[in-house]
């Protein structure tokens, strides 16, 4: 029973609240258009990106599936189908214990079990049963998910590496072989890195350098030879930088001690598998003995081994070097044929034992009287020469005479003295003239001066004719 003012408020208050009602379910309406429409963009988002993850998942070089719980395939990608022959399109339910030696089946278990009750991922690598190629090698990892349902479930993403533990295993038992070849290597071998750290070294190496008992692998060169030589250190590095190998037939090397050895070694870069150098290997083989051997096989060759002196072809050999590297303004040479006279007689009378310590100290008296340079030697029998580095004729005569006096004392054996002289000729070279023609002339000087006296056990067994 308001009064009519009363009535028409209440009437205007209740109109607006109905407007203002009416608005609110307006702009709700276009607040949920609006959701919708996102949720609905979002929606085709989100499945276009599981659409493009399949994709990705689908063309992957990898074996990847999902199991659920029980171990019953639920996804396999092209990969794996191509590789293992069967997955998770065949018309009956797969387990992924079909693919499972009996050792493998407990690893994948034991993985899937942590997998499950952690929702972590889990490292894996095992053995799968393939229908085109036997057994794989897989090395991968299996990761909780959830499917689109709601259900747990376990993916696997593996990696074939069968071939590559192949090839590691041909690697190793290639290292084994070189290690063995190495170790029982009949030369001194040693394999180093870059930074020269022992990595493999053979027993004769060991035996050479004064090494044995000692454990130097993994240990630098230059910590187990503190006392390496620069020349050496430049070697190892010229190797290092150029890869070029370096090597010397005959080398001395000192021992810690001071003492020399004489070595042949080769410096050798490896190369790694990027092409680079990865070292060094090094060979050495000490070549003492046998280089004390060629010397005394080149005195036997060389030197008469009666006198010591140079025998005739080491002699003329000398003679025609020297001959050849004259210079037309450097002095000339001369030669001297010295034969001792009535020799023969000693040999007959006393035997050629007496004979032959005669020819001994001819020979020391020669190398006494010889000056630098000067080279005397022995042609045969009693017959010695001196070559003269320099000469000039005015001086000939007393170079004659000076090694005519080395015979002025007796010589004594046995005690009993003998007075040996000699017939001494000489000449000197003219220039550009042949040593054949040289040796000739000075035969002829000797043989002219050639006088016979008879052999006097205690006076002149041979008396010296005069120039």
């Amino acid at each position: 029973d308001g009064s009519p003012s009363e009535i028409g408020t209440l009437s205007e208050a209740l109109r607006r609240l109905v407007a203002q009602t009416q608005l609110q379910q307006q702009r709700l309406r276009e607040h949920l258009a609006d959701l919708e429409s996102t949720v609905e963009a979002r929606t085709r988002e989100l499945s276009d990106q599981r659409r493009e993850f399949r994709d990705f998942l689908d063309h992957a070089p990898a074996l990847i599936l999902s199991v659920d719980e029980k171990g019953a395939l639920l996804y396999t990608n092209h990969y794996w189908d191509r590789e293992i022959g069967r997955g998770a399109n065949e018309p009956e339910t797969v387990s992924i214990d079909e693919f499972l030696p009996d050792d493998a089946e407990a690893l994948w278990w034991e993985a899937a079990d942590k997998v499950l009750s952690s929702g972590d991922s889990i490292p894996l690598r095992l053995r799968i049963m393939s229908a085109k190629s036997g057994e794989l090698e897989v090395s991968g990892r299996l990761i909780w998910q959830m499917t689109a349902e709601g259900d747990v479930s376990i993916r696997g993403v593996f990696q074939d590496i069968t071939e590559l533990l192949d090839v590691q295993r041909q690697l190793r038992h290639s290292q084994e072989l070189l290690s063995l070849f190495v170790k029982n290597a009949p030369a001194g071998i040693a394999m180093f890195d870059r930074d020269m750290t022992y990595l493999s070294v053979s027993e004769r190496w060991l035996k050479d350098h004064q090494l044995e008992g000692q454990e130097i692998i993994g240990r630098s060169y230059y910590e187990v030879f503190p006392r390496t030589a620069a020349r050496w250190r430049r070697v190892h590095r010229q190797c290092l930088q150029s890869g070029i190998s370096m090597k010397k037939e005959e080398d001395t090397l000192e021992r810690s001690d001071g003492t020399l050895d004489w070595i042949r070694w080769e410096v050798i870069p490896w190369r790694n598998v990027e092409g680079g150098v990865g070292g060094l290997i090094m060979l050495t083989e000490v070549i003492t003995d046998q280089k004390l051997l060629q010397d005394q096989l080149k005195v036997l060759a060389d030197y008469d081994a009666l006198t010591g002196l140079l025998n005739r072809r080491a002699f003329l050999a000398q003679l025609r070097r020297l001959a050849n590297r004259r210079d037309r303004h450097q002095p000339s040479y001369g030669l001297l044929f010295l034969d001792l006279n009535r020799f023969k007689q000693i040999n007959d009378r006393y035997g050629h034992g007496v004979g032959d310590k005669v020819l001994q100290e001819v020979g020391i008296r020669l190398k006494a009287e010889s000056r630098a340079g000067d080279t005397p030697g022995r042609l045969a029998g009693d017959e010695f020469v001196v070559l003269l580095s320099e000469a000039r004729q005015e001086q000939l005569q007393g170079i004659i005479d000076r090694y005519a006096r080395m015979f002025d004392d007796p010589i004594e054996i046995a005690g009993r003295q003998f007075r040996v002289t000699a017939s001494i000729g000489g000449v000197i070279a003219n220039e550009d003239e042949p040593v054949d023609s040289v040796l000739e002339r000075a035969d002829k000087e000797m043989y002219g001066q050639k006088n016979e006296q008879p052999l006097n056990e205690d006076g002149p067994a041979v008396q010296q004719s005069g120039p």
